[in-house]
């Protein structure tokens, strides 16, 4: 079974000019119409049907993906400001530490003299 379609072109406004030039210089006359089977419009209704699903997956996906940026960006910044902590207070530890130590050496040193 066939079903006949107007053409997109013969709608334009040089409708009522039937005959053209064609970008090789060869004249040609268009029809207005083409017959189309119904099957072949079908296989083209579920190509488009599934690219307007695929579309909406991909745009689901996009957010799914920002998403994941947006928290992985977070958790590298409190990772980053977390080692900064542990170097600060290492840093504070390893002088209390030699402060403790040169304090014991006085204090021995002070002893030994006494």
């Amino acid at each position: 079974m066939t079903m006949i379609v107007l053409l997109s072109y013969s709608t334009s406004w040089s409708k009522n000019d039937t005959d053209t030039i064609s970008s090789t210089g060869v004249f040609t006359v268009y029809p207005d119409s083409v017959l189309i089977a119904f099957d072949d419009l079908r296989k083209a209704n579920a190509k488009m049907v599934e690219l307007k699903y695929q579309k909406e997956i991909n745009d689901s996906l996009r957010s799914v993906v920002n998403t994941n940026n947006k928290i992985i960006r977070i958790y590298d910044n409190q990772v980053n400001e977390l080692s900064q902590q542990v170097i600060y207070f290492k840093k504070q530890r390893n002088y209390a530490a030699g402060g403790g130590f040169f304090a014991a050496l006085l204090l021995v040193i002070t002893f030994i003299v006494k």
